[in-house]
């Protein structure tokens, strides 16, 4: 018995491929951001390479079984958190005033080292770059620097709020920054790439 017939469009589908590897390649961009503004440049990046994805595989699946199959996808994006959260994001990003992301300043902390109660601080020197100058005492301290950050916030799109999301599939979100939500995103729209292949060629 020969391959049943594949149901899906070829160059739809590689397309899909191609926009979910530069969707994965936007959220590596994401974790290697130096600068906030890269960060958020990347993540609206990543939510218009993610749903032109979806775009691409749902044009690959019109035929036959594949089509009521991309249709529990669509179903399952409409009421997943994470999902419709990514998918209203580029929305509100592509088609909104209001922004998706917050901007959260950095800060520096500086405690005493294990066993001491104070810190002395001598001199303390900002340069441009972000390169900071400290001197401190004979006892020394701890100094731990939280860079500028961006974080989710609710979207809003066509009049509904869209909450940053808890939940993915049944699990709690225990990460909610832009490239650990966009690691969950990535995983499931490959793991439906490979479901389409197994399933349709």
């Amino acid at each position: 018995m020969g391959r049943p017939m594949s149901r899906l469009e070829p160059k739809a589908f590689a397309a899909a491929k191609t926009y979910c590897e530069k969707a994965s390649h936007r959220r590596a961009q994401i974790v290697l951001a130096t600068h906030v503004n890269e960060l958020t440049e990347m993540w609206s990046h990543f939510l218009t390479d993610y749903e032109r994805a979806f775009i691409r595989l749902h044009k690959a699946t019109r035929q036959g079984s594949a089509k009521g199959w991309f249709d529990q996808i669509e179903d399952e994006r409409s009421n997943d958190e994470l999902l419709q959260y990514v998918r209203q994001a580029r929305h509100a990003d592509e088609h909104g005033l209001e922004p998706i992301t917050k901007h959260v300043g950095g800060n520096v902390v500086i405690r005493p080292i294990p066993g001491e109660t104070n810190v002395i601080v001598r001199r303390m020197h900002m340069r441009g770059g972000g390169t900071m100058l400290l001197q401190g005492g004979d006892d020394g301290a701890l100094v731990r620097v939280d860079p500028a950050d961006a974080r989710l916030i609710p979207v809003l799109n066509r009049g509904s709020w869209y909450p940053v999301p808890t939940i993915h599939l049944g699990k709690t979100v225990a990460d909610q920054r832009p490239h650990a939500i966009a690691e969950l995103a990535v995983k499931y729209l490959e793991a439906k790439l490979s479901e389409a292949k197994e399933k349709f060629t």
